[in-house]
C-alpha cells in the first residue's frame, strides 16, 4: 500500500536543516508530499531535504518548491551565507522516482541545489527539476564599498551517481553497476546587475550529477548561464556548464543537452560587462567506455548600448564532449555549437572544438572546487587538463558555427591533438560573419588521420586549415572542400593539397557570370594568379584583378591545381 505525505510550508532558519516529510527511511512505499519551504533572509546558514532521509522501493518524490532567502548582509563586508537544498532525499536506490522540484536563490547568496538526491544507485531515476540560482546585485559606490557576490553550486539530478557516500564531501564509493537516470531538468545560473558599484556571479551547472558510472545516463537538459548586466557599474559572471557531470566512467551515456552561454550588456556610457562561459557537453573528464551525446551549444553574445568609455566581453569556450578522454573506449557525440556575437563596442571570443575541448592555462579554472559544500576531485585527479589525444579514437561528425558581428572565432573539428591511432571526424565549420575567424578541420597537431571536413567561408577575413596546423610523422590529411561566396573577405587556406583531393567550392558563384562557369573559363579569365606566397584566387564580382575578396592558397603552384581541384 502507498502511502502519501502531506503537504506543508516551512520556514528555515539559521541552523536549521529540515526534512518536508521524514528525517528516516520509511520502510514502505510512498508519495512525497508537496512542500514549501522558505528561507530567512540575512547571513545565515541552513538547508533542507524535501522528502526524506532515504527513498527505496518505488517510492516517489513530491513536487517542492524552496525560496532562498536575500543575503546582503550588512553592504560594506557583504558575507556570503550558505543554503543548501535537495529536492527528495539524501539518499536514493531501486526504482525510487524523484519528484518535479523548483529552487530559486536569493539576491547576494551561496545556493548548494541538487534536484533529487544527494546520492543514487540501483535504478533509481531524477525527476524533471527547475534549479535557479541567485542573483548578484550592486547599487553603492564600488570605491567604498564591496558590491555584492553570489555563487551558485546547481545539480540537476544528484550530487553522485553509482553509490553511497559523503554529500558535504562529494566523495563516492560504488556499490555494483547501477543503471541510474537522470531526469530533464532545466537549470539556470544567477546573473549580476551592477546599477553602481560591482556584481560577481559565480556559477556551476551541471545538468545531471558530479559523477556519473556504471550504466548510468543523463537526461537531456536545458542548461543557461548567467548574464550580467551593468548600467554604470561593472558586472561579471563567470559560468561553468557540464551537460551530464564532472566525470563520467564505466558505460555511463550523456543526455542529449541544451546550453546557452550568459550574455554580457552594458546599457549605460560608463559600465562594463563581461561574461565567461566554459561550455562541456557532456563531462569534464571522459573515463572507460563511456559516450558523450548529440548536444547543442549556443555562445553568449557581448552588446553595448550607447557611446562613451563602456564595453562588453563574452568569452565562450566549449568542448563538444569533454576536456579529457582518457581511455580509448570513450566515444563521442555529433554536436551542434555556434558562437556568440557582438554588437556596439561589444565583443565575442569564442574557442570551440567539437569533441575534446583545450584550455591554454593547462585546465579549466573552478574557483568553486574545496568550499564547505563543494565537491572533491577522486583520489589521483587534478585540473590539469592536458587535452591531448595519444589513445585510438574514432572522432565525431560536428558542426560549428562561429559568431557575427564584433566576433573573434577560432574552431576546431575534433580536438587540440589527435594520435596516431586516431580517426578525425568529418566536421562541417562555419566562419559566421565575425571580423575574423580561424577554422582547424581536424586538430592543432596531427599524427594521425584527419577527417573529410567542409569549410565555410564568412564575410571576415579567415584562416583555414583543412586538417591540422602542424602534421607529424605519418599524419595523413582528408579530402576537405572549402566553399566561398560573394563578399568573402580576404582568405587564406593554409593545407590545400590536391594529392588529398581537397577541393575549393565556388558553387555559390554559379549565377555570377562567365568566369565562374567553369574551371577552364575560370583559370582563363585571370582570376588565379601565381604569387610568391601561392595561388591567389580572385574572386571579387566588380574586377577580376581586385584585392578584395581573395583566398590565398598558400605554397600552392599553380600548374598543380586539376579540374578535380574545384567545384563550380
Amino acid at each position: 500500500m502507498r502511502v502519501t505525505f502531506e503537504s506543508n510550508e516551512f520556514y528555515p532558519v539559521d541552523g536549521d536543516f529540515i526534512y518536508g516529510d521524514s528525517d528516516s527511511t520509511p520502510d514502505f512505499v510512498f508519495t512525497g508530499g508537496n512542500d514549501t519551504f522558505v528561507g530567512e533572509d540575512g547571513n545565515y546558514q541552513y538547508g533542507a531535504v524535501g522528502d526524506v532521509y532515504g527513498m527505496s522501493g518505488t517510492s516517489r518524490g513530491g513536487n517542492d518548491t524552496f525560496y532562498g532567502g536575500d543575503f546582503a548582509g550588512d553592504g560594506y563586508s557583504n558575507p556570503q551565507s550558505g543554503v543548501v537544498f535537495i529536492g527528495d532525499a539524501m539518499h536514493m536506490t531501486d526504482r525510487a522516482v524523484g519528484g518535479r522540484d523548483y529552487a530559486e536563490g536569493g539576491i547576494n547568496s551561496s545556493n548548494y541545489f541538487v534536484g533529487d538526491a544527494s546520492d543514487a544507485t540501483d535504478h533509481a531515476s531524477g525527476g524533471n527539476d527547475t534549479l535557479i540560482g541567485g542573483d548578484a546585485f550592486s547599487d553603492t559606490d564600488g570605491a567604498a564599498m564591496g558590491g555584492g557576490n553570489a555563487f551558485n553550486f546547481l545539480f540537476g539530478d544528484f550530487n553522485n551517481a553509482g553509490g553511497f557516500g559523503n554529500p558535504s564531501r562529494g566523495t563516492f564509493f560504488i556499490k555494483e553497476p547501477s543503471t541510474v537516470r537522470g531526469g530533464q531538468d532545466s537549470i539556470v545560473g544567477g546573473d549580476s546587475w551592477a546599477h553602481q558599484g560591482q556584481a560577481l556571479s559565480l556559477n556551476l551547472l551541471s545538468g545531471d550529477s558530479y559523477a556519473f558510472s556504471g550504466y548510468d545516463k543523463g537526461g537531456d537538459d536545458t542548461i543557461r548561464g548567467g548574464d550580467a548586466t551593468a548600467s554604470d557599474g561593472s558586472a561579471g559572471t563567470y559560468n561553468i556548464m557540464l551537460g551530464d557531470a564532472f566525470f563520467m566512467s564505466d558505460a555511463a551515456i550523456g543526455g542529449r543537452d541544451v546550453m546557452y552561454g550568459g550574455d554580457a550588456r552594458v546599457l549605460n556610457s560608463s559600465g562594463e560587462g563581461y561574461a565567461i562561459n566554459y561550455m562541456v557537453g557532456d563531462s569534464l573528464i571522459l573515463a572507460g567506455d563511456a559516450r558523450g551525446s548529440n548536444d547543442e551549444m549556443y555562445g553568449g553574445d557581448a552588446r553595448v548600448k550607447g557611446d562613451g568609455t563602456t564595453f562588453a566581453v563574452a568569452f565562450n569556450i566549449m568542448a563538444g564532449d569533454t576536456f579529457d578522454a582518457t581511455s580509448d573506449g570513450v566515444s563521442f557525440g555529433k554536436d551542434t555549437m555556434v558562437g556568440g556575437d557582438g554588437s556596439g563596442d561589444g565583443y565575442a571570443i569564442n574557442v570551440m572544438y567539437g569533441d575534446i575541448g583545450f584550455s591554454d592555462s593547462g585546465g579549466l579554472p573552478f574557483p568553486f572546487l574545496g568550499g564547505p559544500f563543494g565537491p572533491v576531485l577522486p583520489a589521483g585527479k587534478s585540473l590539469v587538463v592536458v587535452s591531448n589525444d595519444f589513445g585510438s579514437h574514432h572522432f565525431a561528425n560536428d558542426k560549428i558555427t562561429g559568431g557575427s558581428g564584433n566576433a573573434e572565432n577560432f574552431l576546431v573539428g575534433d580536438a587540440h591533438s589527435i594520435g596516431s591511432d586516431s580517426q578525425g571526424g568529418n566536421d562541417i565549420l562555419v566562419a559566421g560573419d565575425g571580423y575574423h575567424s580561424a577554422m582547424v578541420g581536424d586538430s592543432i597537431d596531427l599524427w594521425g588521420k584527419g577527417g573529410n571536413d567542409r569549410l565555410y567561408s564568412g564575410q571576415g577575413n579567415d584562416e583555414m586549415w583543412g586538417d591540422a596546423q602542424n602534421m607529424h610523422g605519418d599524419a595523413r590529411g582528408g579530402a576537405d572542400r572549402f566553399f566561398f561566396g560573394p563578399d568573402n573577405g580576404n582568405d587564406v587556406i593554409y593545407d590545400f593539397h590536391v594529392r588529398d583531393k581537397d577541393r575549393i567550392d565556388l558553387s555559390a558563384f554559379s549565377s555570377a557570370g562567365a568566369d565562374f562557369r567553369n574551371f577552364a573559363a575560370f583559370m582563363t579569365s585571370g582570376r588565379a594568379e601565381q604569387t610568391d606566397d601561392g595561388v591567389v584566387l580572385h574572386l571579387d564580382l566588380a574586377s577580376a584583378t581586385s584585392e578584395d575578396n581573395t583566398v590565398l592558397l598558400m605554397g600552392v603552384e599553380l600548374q598543380s591545381l586539376v579540374r578535380a581541384s574545384f567545384s563550380f
